[in-house]
């Protein structure tokens, strides 16, 4: 009995002899095994397919957390930053933006009204205008156009009669002009309005000097000579002053001391050495002139005024002659005899060398 039930483990008993397809109902076949056994096999592969596929996911979903919270903190940290930067920006580096255009451009975007009977408000409209007018002014006496330079002038003082510094350009253009007695009035009254410069004290003298008003001219300078001393201006004046009142010897005096100041002033040094001349100084004179020649040694008026101071000087007739030599080869011949002519060369005119030079150029002059 035991050999039938070993001889099929399936047939409960029966003989293996027997076809799988007659087994009895409810018994499963090879075939039903199977296919469960490929079944389970396929949950299983599902399972752990689905686990692998969760775990992926749960990777990858991590990964874009730590990405965009990540990220969203270095851009915190940027813009953190960026906003400390700025703050630091705007604390160093004031705000800008467009000038307005007037302050820009007064002479575009206005429209030009009539000026007031009384002074006008201080708005930038009538700021503008008065800008304007003065722009105007200074553009006109450049020009040359004193009259509409003055009318601009008298249309921004309506619009603001405070306003400082018009009558000394008054002054100017009334100098310009040589309207003496309009410009001394015009910077009598820019020393009443504002705090005395020197500039405008000067050219009050000056148009004294135009009045012929010499003593308060003189008064005038040595006033502005006590504020600044090495005011350079001042002592031309005043040379020009006792020139004028035939002081020669006091005008020689303040032209000497303008010329120090200001040596590149060679018509100056001249109009100096000139005056040292008919004082009878030749040794200043002589060294004025030395030191003009060396300035302009091509001036022909310098070398012959040089041989003339020389002569004068004792023991310089040598060099008197070497100068007037050189003082004759920068001229043709018939100014050069015309020079030795005068009687500013009698004393070389007995020397032989002095002599011999106007034969030459007689005998030039004759060809």
């Amino acid at each position: 009995m035991n050999e039938n039930r070993q001889g099929n483990i399936y047939g409960g008993g029966s003989s293996n002899k027997r076809s799988d397809a007659a087994s009895p109902a409810g018994t499963p076949t090879q075939m039903d095994v199977f296919v469960q056994e490929m079944l389970q096999r396929q949950r299983r592969q599902s399972i752990v397919l689905f686990l692998v596929t969760a775990v992926a996911l749960l990777s990858v979903a991590g990964m874009v957390y730590y990405w965009v919270t990540h990220n969203k903190q270095n851009r915190y940290t940027q813009n953190a930053a960026k906003s400390e930067v700025d703050t630091a920006r705007t604390a160093a580096v004031p705000f800008t933006e467009p000038l307005p255009l007037y302050l820009i451009d007064p002479l575009k975007q206005i429209q030009v009204v009539d000026v007031p009977d009384k002074p006008a408000p201080l708005t930038v409209d009538w700021v503008k205008q008065a800008v304007y007018h003065l722009l105007e002014g200074e553009k006109a006496a450049q020009d040359g156009r004193y009259d509409v330079a003055l009318e601009e002038l008298r249309k921004a003082r309506k619009i603001f009669p405070e306003l400082k510094g018009l009558s000394r350009m008054v002054g100017l253009i009334h100098l310009a002009q040589k309207d003496y007695p309009e410009a001394s009035k015009a910077f009598e009254q820019a020393l009443q309005e504002e705090t005395a410069s020197f500039g405008v004290i000067n050219n009050l003298a000056i148009a004294y000097i135009g009045m012929n008003d010499m003593p308060r001219a003189e008064a005038r300078l040595l006033d502005l000579i006590k504020l600044q001393s090495n005011y350079a201006f001042a002592y031309f004046n005043l040379a020009t002053v006792r020139q004028r009142q035939n002081d020669l010897p006091k005008a020689a005096e303040y032209l000497g001391i303008y010329t120090r100041m200001r040596p590149g002033d060679h018509t100056a040094g001249e109009n100096y050495a000139l005056m040292l001349i008919q004082l009878g100084q030749w040794e200043k004179a002589a060294a004025t002139l030395d030191e003009l020649g060396d300035a302009m040694p091509a001036a022909a008026v310098i070398q012959f005024r040089l041989a003339q101071a020389l002569s004068h000087v004792t023991g310089k007739r040598n060099q008197a002659l070497d100068t007037l030599e050189h003082a004759v080869s920068l001229v043709d011949s018939r100014k050069a005899l015309a020079w030795l002519a005068r009687s500013d060369f009698d004393l070389l005119r007995s020397e032989d060398r002095f002599k011999k030079l106007s034969d030459q150029l007689a005998t030039k002059g004759s060809q």
